[in-house]
């Protein structure tokens, strides 16, 4: 969970003066909107490093607050972030204080949370590479240490030639010189020869005792450089789930993996020599102190395999809604692998598909967990892990995976218990590291949802993106919170927002959203510390709807991504606001002008409102997807002459000239190219079926034609043009229905096509 999670979760006596700092430093609307990118940028490398890259963040940040700007119709907001905008984008402006100010800002909050006996905040970048360097600080004296060992084994092993030496020495005195012989000189020359020799055992049993101490030191230090990498690894991990791991991140993990696995295997290689060293020592003292290196050689050996285990890592992870029967891929990675020279031999890695409950088996002992457990057969489930020279690394590719079969833990689940049961990918190998050391590691993915129908897969993201986003960074698998802040939430929401349209909702956006799934007003100021069920976001319907928040949400950003996401990105697109403020905003300004909002009742449907010559408010029937298929909507808004405006007060073709889409009109084998366009028909037209001039028509308010309306449509058009009706007819509105049946809140005006020259 982000540190700007956290903060939303404090009292809001505690928010208050915290948010204080942040009106001498930069706008609070700044840190709330861009908490995702603001947590994932390494200030504290640029306060202490002097470098040209300054520049580069600060432009990069300018950008993220333009996005903000262009998409708010807060005069005051806009007006703070546009102020501050201008002072970071000045060319005088003191980059190095600028990022000084967030670098402060975010250590006190870190601090702030601390004191106030928060749980530890895993801050993605600052306290990450905060401990990257504590990291490689100990690697350093580790790798000192064991350089200190290596002397001092050298030492003593010189000192135990020379022991062996002596004791030969006085064994050859012994057989030559003295036998029989009780020459008093010769007695004394042995005597001296004796404590010698027993001088240098005293000399080796002491170095070897420092030696063992020395061991001891490095391997306290190990274990310590061990859980703060592993804990390193696990956030890297969360952040991969929210996508918001980095490259960098990965290659610093990496890199710290592998200084690690160098550190232990020489340390292993140092007791190797050791074994072979004291394998004829006899004495009871030397004795205790070969019991003292096995031990140590135990414990770096545990080291050893643990760093192996955790550092076996799905690189890339497989799409978290699969369907039976479609393929997809996985990549399982040794971080520590390269140095290992594991990559010698080749090592099989074997994926498997486990529920729930065995991946808490699993999680509980991972060595005891039987590898045959499983539910599910996957078709081409081996490979070989490769070495690649290039980037150094070991890697198991597995790229035609396909899900045979699957076993739910009810014989008979519902839909609703199908999209909501969560499983995992289990990847296991047997690692040889040598002759003496062989054992299995084993990872899993993060969590995935079977589907046999694509029509589930939507409510299945649903419990994929909460899992994602809410999940702790160690957590018995799958728990996940049931209920989570309105905040929470939406800074979720707008996440992914911004990951296929490169543009966050706005404070306004996530404001709407909030109102929307509560099902009430709130406080605009205070929603942010409101609970939202998980039910409320994905089971419940919405009121007077067929349909929940997240069907509604979800086929809004599919339509945004595949069809609106640069007019999203230029901020052309007002998109979350109910129909009653379109209204009041439009009613403000002049006649001709329009904004865009998405529909409340229409799933996927963005509508155009504005204010007509009448100085009435209107509103198109939603295109839909099939609709901007067949023309996109700039084309569309270019069709209407009654649009002037973009709200608040953009000429329409300053805002939309540059999307529209030019069509020379040339004669191709004696024809004439037409094209379709839109046009709104008068009161007048509709009622009696004539269209003749629709195209000199002013806008009227209307009701959606039914059977009888369209079919005399058609028979009045006769031979003179040929006429089309957009495809938004049918998906807007029930031809069934009965025309006497009252509308729903989204009365629309009926917009027809037609086939022009």
């Amino acid at each position: 969970m982000s540190v700007w999670s956290r903060i939303l979760s404090l009292p809001e006596d505690q928010q208050r003066q915290l948010f204080s700092i942040y009106n001498h430093h930069i706008p609070i609307e700044i840190r709330m909107q861009l908490a995702d990118w603001i947590e994932q940028q390494n200030w504290q490398y640029f306060v202490e490093n002097d470098t040209m890259m300054k520049c580069e963040l600060i432009q990069r940040f300018s950008i993220e607050i333009k996005n903000l700007i262009e998409m708010s119709n807060d005069v005051a907001y806009r007006y703070k972030l546009v102020n501050y905008w201008n002072m970071i984008t000045n060319s005088n402006a003191d980059v190095h204080a600028i990022i000084k100010n967030i670098h402060d800002c975010l250590s006190y909050e870190k601090e702030f949370i601390r004191c106030n006996n928060q749980e530890p905040v895993p801050f993605a970048q600052v306290n990450l590479f905060d401990n990257f360097q504590k990291l490689c600080q100990m690697n350093v004296v580790i790798k000192d240490g064991i350089g200190e060992t290596e002397t001092l084994f050298k030492n003593i092993k010189s000192l135990k030639e020379t022991f062996n030496i002596r004791q030969l020495e006085i064994s050859n005195f012994d057989n030559h010189k003295f036998n029989n012989n009780n020459n008093p000189n010769d007695k004394a020359m042995k005597l001296r020869f004796m404590e010698n020799v027993n001088l240098l055992h005293s000399q080796y049993q002491t170095n070897m005792n420092d030696l063992n101490n020395k061991y001891r030191d490095i391997i306290v230090k190990l274990q310590e450089m061990s859980l703060l990498l592993f804990n390193e690894l696990d956030v890297w991990k969360q952040q991969q789930k929210s996508k918001l791991d980095s490259s960098e991140t990965y290659l610093q993990l990496k890199n710290l993996s592998e200084m690690m696995a160098s550190n232990l295997g020489n340390l292993l290689q140092q007791l190797k020599f050791i074994d072979a060293l004291v394998s004829n020592d006899s004495t009871q003292e030397d004795a205790m102190i070969i019991a003292q290196f096995i031990e140590i050689k135990k414990h770096t050996t545990l080291l050893f395999k643990n760093l192996i285990s955790e550092t076996f890592i799905v690189k890339n992870q497989p799409k978290q809604v699969i369907k039976k029967e479609t393929k997809f891929n996985a990549t399982v990675t040794m971080l520590a692998g390269s140095v290992l020279n594991v990559h010698m031999n080749s090592l099989v890695v074997r994926v498997q598909i486990i529920n729930e409950e065995q991946a808490k088996l699993w999680n509980t002992d991972h060595e005891k967990f039987h590898l045959n457990s499983c539910c599910g057969e996957i078709v081409n489930n081996t490979t070989v892990m490769e070495y690649n020279s290039a980037t150094n690394t070991l890697s198991a590719n597995f790229i035609n995976l396909r899900l045979k079969s699957i076993k739910r833990a009810e014989k008979k689940a519902s839909i609703d218990k199908v999209v909501d049961e969560k499983f995992s990918l289990l990847f296991t190998t047997e690692i040889f590291l040598e002759s003496d050391i062989k054992f299995v590691i084993s990872t899993i993915s993060v969590p995935v949802v079977v589907i046999v129908h694509g029509n589930q897969k939507i409510h299945a993201l649903s419990t994929i993106i909460w899992d994602n986003a809410f999940s702790e960074v160690k957590r018995i698998p799958f728990n996940v919170p049931t209920e989570v802040k309105l905040g929470e939430l939406a800074q979720v929401l707008s996440r992914q927002f911004y990951e296929h349209t490169r543009r966050h909702l706005s404070e306004d956006n996530m404001h709407f959203l909030a109102e929307k799934i509560s099902g009430h007003e709130v406080d605009k100021q205070n929603f942010f510390n409101i609970m939202v069920p998980w039910t409320k976001f994905s089971k419940d319907l919405l009121p007077e709807q067929n349909f929940t928040f997240w069907d509604w949400f979800y086929n809004i950003l599919q339509l945004t991504r595949e069809h609106l996401a640069e007019l999203w990105a230029d901020g052309l697109i007002i998109g979350f606001l109910t129909r009653q403020r379109a209204e009041m905003l439009l009613m403000t300004k002049s006649p001709g002008t329009f904004l865009l909002r998405f529909s409340d009742t229409q799933l996927g449907g963005i509508s155009v409102a504005y204010r007509n010559a009448n100085n009435k408010v209107e509103c198109l029937v939603p295109f839909v997807s099939n609709d901007l298929k067949i023309r996109k909507l700039a084309d569309r808004l270019n069709d209407f002459n009654q649009f002037v405006y973009l709200f608040p007060e953009i000429p329409k073709d300053t805002a939309f000239s540059k999307y529209y889409t030019r069509i020379e009109n040339q004669a191709s084998n004696g024809y004439v190219f037409t094209q379709l366009k839109n046009c709104i028909p008068s009161e007048m037209d509709k009622e009696s079926g004539n269209y003749e001039n629709m195209n000199d028509q002013h806008t009227v308010n209307s009701s959606i034609m039914n059977d009888a309306t369209l079919s005399t449509s058609f028979s009045d058009i006769g031979p003179m043009t040929n006429m089309s009706f957009d495809t938004n007819m049918s998906t807007s509105y029930d031809w069934n229905r009965n025309p006497n049946e009252s509308m729903t809140s989204d009365d629309f005006t009926y917009v027809p096509t037609i086939d022009t020259m």
